[in-house]
């Protein structure tokens, strides 16, 4: 049973033809030990390796909300699904995935992000997923901007005279986060080869790795506890 402040979200896709993308997030400051236990009781053992691992106990109780909302959301979308959900964890430049080849895993793709407070997961069938998150109080050194943005970004970013510099880099940020963990590239790409806009949010240009840009949809909002959420899907 997911936690009552667990939020559920359907992404309009634009079509009836295209099957739904769901997301799930769960804000984590105020889950009680009682709670996590009972999350830790959906992962797999290698997953539970892995969050007792961690040397801060907020970030295993990330960890362990992230994949146990993501096991939970695997099961309520897709119930054909075998149970528990086969999932390869990530390796560097690929993302993880299921490894059963079973007709009900076929098509299905997901991903989790987790940061200090907030855990997301994206579930779809038919398209390349991706979603990233962060605090937006988060300490910024915009220095990154000239590492990580590109020319067009970083001119929209200084044009923005109502936000503050931190709130209109992480606008970006998680928007390109969340478009290359759609398509597992990682963090091996070039982040300013490409150029993504919030406000709709939108990549502009891209290289040939990204596809067709007119089979991507993005989404982006804030929570109510003050994080920004951003989704990637690529048809």
């Amino acid at each position: 049973m997911l936690p009552s402040n667990t939020n559920r979200l359907v992404l309009d896709t634009g079509g009836d033809d295209i099957p739904a993308i769901q997301v799930g997030t769960l804000a984590t400051a105020g889950l009680s030990a009682q709670e996590i236990k009972r999350l830790g009781s959906w992962l797999s053992g290698e997953e539970k390796i892995r969050a007792r691992a961690f040397l801060h106990q907020e970030d295993s109780r990330d960890f362990t909300a992230a994949h146990a909302l993501l096991r939970m959301e695997l099961c309520a979308q897709f119930p054909d699904l075998p149970y528990p959900a086969p999932i390869e964890a990530s390796s560097r430049g690929r993302k993880p995935r299921l490894t059963a080849t079973s007709a009900a895993c076929r098509g299905v793709d997901f991903n989790v992000t987790h940061t200090n407070g907030l855990v997301a997961c994206v579930t779809a069938r038919g398209s390349d997923v991706g979603i990233d998150a962060e605090a937006l109080d988060r300490d910024i050194d915009l220095k990154l901007a000239d590492i990580c943005l590109s020319r067009q970004e970083q001119a929209w970013l200084t044009a923005q005279e109502h936000l503050s510099s931190q709130h209109t880099f992480l606008y970006l940020w998680t928007l390109k986060e969340a478009v290359i963990k759609a398509i597992g590239i990682g963090m091996a790409t070039d982040l300013k080869a490409f150029t993504v806009l919030p406000f709709p949010p939108r990549i502009i240009d891209a290289g040939p790795d990204f596809g067709d840009l007119q089979r991507w949809a993005l989404w982006q909002w804030c929570t109510q506890e003050g994080f920004v959420v951003a989704v990637a899907a690529r048809r």
